[in-house]
């Protein structure tokens, strides 16, 4: 909390799967997936799981929902799924990193 408050950054984190009160930074958890579009898809949450029917935004309306820009640093660990990402249309991003 203190490094946020000194540098002005805002965390963004999309997380279907997660519970919002079991994040260090449970304010920021929106509980949604990245995906090729606004609505819901079938989704891996991890390798081993069944699909699952989960409601999914695009980078671009998450950012014109909340007023961003640009992204500074973009972190995706979307467990197989960054492939239906690559057809989208980007924004500005200083830094991308994939697991």
């Amino acid at each position: 909390d203190a490094m946020l408050a000194r540098t002005g950054c805002a965390v963004r984190i999309f997380d279907p799967a997660t519970p919002q009160s079991d994040h260090p930074l449970a304010p920021a958890v929106m509980p949604v997936a990245l995906g090729r579009s606004d609505g819901v898809e079938m989704l891996r949450w991890w390798a081993q799981s069944s699909p699952t029917l989960t409601p999914t935004r695009t980078l671009m309306s998450l950012m014109r929902e909340m007023g961003d820009k640009k992204i500074d640093i973009l972190k995706v660990d979307i467990e197989g799924g960054e492939y239906a990402l690559a057809g989208q249309v980007w924004p500005p991003v200083g830094q991308l990193v994939m697991e």
